[in-house]
């Protein structure tokens, strides 16, 4: 995991949890489940190298190689393979601003 100046993290033995800011991870695939949270929700490496970027607003995942599920808090799935990228809003920001799907491109 590599965090950029200014990002809150709390990494764990198994995953993290990015309060604020942004990281770079790079996990190998094992038989062990890497997890990452975020105040919008979950995403489950499955191998891959992505970034995640979270604010006060939404958090933004986009995948180089390998692949994640992402889970929003609102219930969204999604699998983003490489070069796919998918954003979970806040759902109190959707509700006020009427924000389309938090998984449309």
């Amino acid at each position: 995991i590599l965090a950029q100046n200014a990002t809150q993290l709390n990494v764990q033995p198994r995953g993290f949890h990015l309060l604020k800011g942004k990281i770079s991870v790079k996990a190998a695939k094992c038989p062990s489940t890497f997890k990452g949270t975020t105040p919008h929700g979950t995403i489950t490496v499955l191998g891959t190298e992505f970034t995640c970027e979270t604010n006060n607003d939404k958090t933004a995942v986009a995948v180089q190689s390998g692949s994640v599920s992402v889970n929003s808090n609102d219930g969204n799935y999604q699998i983003l393979n490489p070069g796919q990228k998918a954003e979970m809003l806040s759902l109190i920001h959707k509700e006020s601003q009427k924000i389309p799907s938090p998984f449309s491109d």
